[in-house]
């Protein structure tokens, strides 16, 4: 009798001493090996999204936000002018040129250094792209970077790592 006493004692002590480290903010998943090689596996699969757009409307109205953005914080007249050129250029449907707006700034803010990385951020959409989009995307952004004048030399760079870009993925 005193074997099951002294049994049930641990097992009640061990649940509380569980019970304690979870209030005091300790995963207990973490103590699972299952959980543990999962959750590695996911952390090396996760790609951040900026570098996940495949379609050469979003990759293009994305290059758009991004080349205005480096002009300084836009002013609702370039974001007028750049709503425009999503819904007569890249067709995109009243609320979903707003949509698109939203989502690129969105997207561009999760990586600070993305106009160092041109090429990784194009990669996915580069295979769909057709030989005419291929030439009007660097066009489009050239014609958003120079609304406000001419453009300034981080924004040159960009149009031109661009273009170059594109031009290595001709051949």
């Amino acid at each position: 009798m005193h074997i099951i006493i002294a049994i049930i004692t641990a097992i009640a002590g061990l649940l509380w001493a569980l019970n304690a480290l979870q209030r005091s903010g300790f995963d207990l998943n973490s103590l699972n090996p299952f959980f543990w090689a999962r959750r590695r596996r996911w952390e090396n699969m996760q790609v951040n999204p900026l570098y996940g757009v495949e379609t050469a409307r979003e990759l293009a109205a994305l290059l758009m936000f991004a080349v205005m953005r480096q002009g300084g914080d836009p002013t609702e007249e370039q974001k007028q002018h750049l709503l425009g050129l999503y819904r007569e250029e890249l067709r995109f449907a009243e609320n979903d040129s707003t949509e698109m707006y939203t989502v690129a700034s969105h997207l561009l803010s999760t990586d600070p250094n993305y106009m160092h990385k041109v090429q990784d951020l194009m990669a996915p959409a580069l295979p769909s792209m057709t030989a005419e989009q291929k030439q009007s995307v660097p066009q489009l952004v050239r014609t958003v970077a120079e609304f406000n004048g001419p453009p300034n030399k981080t924004q040159q760079d960009f149009v031109s790592a661009i273009e170059e870009t594109l031009a290595r993925s001709s051949r």
